[in-house]
């Protein structure tokens, strides 16, 4: 997967409906323990050039961040989005799984809600989400899994895997685990 993705809709997206809708999402599929910054850094989106470069200026951006700081510190769970366009959402990527988990929920949920579509940099098509990808973290883990098998030609042992599984879960707090 590459750095940045993207959301892109035919709805016009403002600041203040993403921040409320992103709100939403991350009180309901986080219970609480995801803490959301928000800046709006101008009043509206404008395209810039610069040595032959189109570029957007930043409308409106958010930062996530687990509230346990164990789980930050084991998963790398800080990950940003940001309004680029009046129809496009960029996200960018983090590292560790729990946190590309989440940023994957918000970013399936939020392009479910707008009708829009997503694509990655390291990706050609696009694609549309239904209400079935929306996978809890078990889920996203098993996928992950399957990935491994595929990329080294072998299945995990299921006892190796079952370890990992739990040692995971160990470190993600209480109201989180059952996501």
């Amino acid at each position: 997967m590459a750095n940045h993705g993207y959301v892109t809709t035919r709805r016009k997206l403002t600041p203040e409906q993403v921040d409320q809708d992103i709100r939403e999402i991350v009180k309901r599929r986080f219970k609480g323990e995801v803490e959301v910054e928000y800046e709006k850094l101008s009043e509206k989106p404008t395209k810039r050039r610069s040595e032959g470069w189109e570029f957007w200026n930043i409308w409106a951006s958010w930062r996530f961040r687990p509230k346990s700081e164990e789980l930050w510190k084991k998963f790398g769970g800080e990950f940003s989005t940001w309004i680029m366009s009046h129809r496009k959402l960029e996200f960018r990527h983090p590292h560790g799984d729990w946190a590309w988990w989440a940023q994957m929920i918000l970013q399936d949920e939020l392009a479910l809600k707008y009708g829009g579509t997503i694509s990655d940099e390291g990706v050609s098509e696009r694609w549309k989400v239904t209400p079935h990808m929306i996978r809890k973290y078990r889920h996203f883990k098993n996928w992950v899994f399957r990935r491994w098998n595929q990329r080294h030609n072998k299945a995990l042992p299921k006892e190796k895997r079952d370890a990992y599984m739990k040692m995971e879960l160990d470190f993600i707090p209480e109201p989180l685990r059952s996501l």
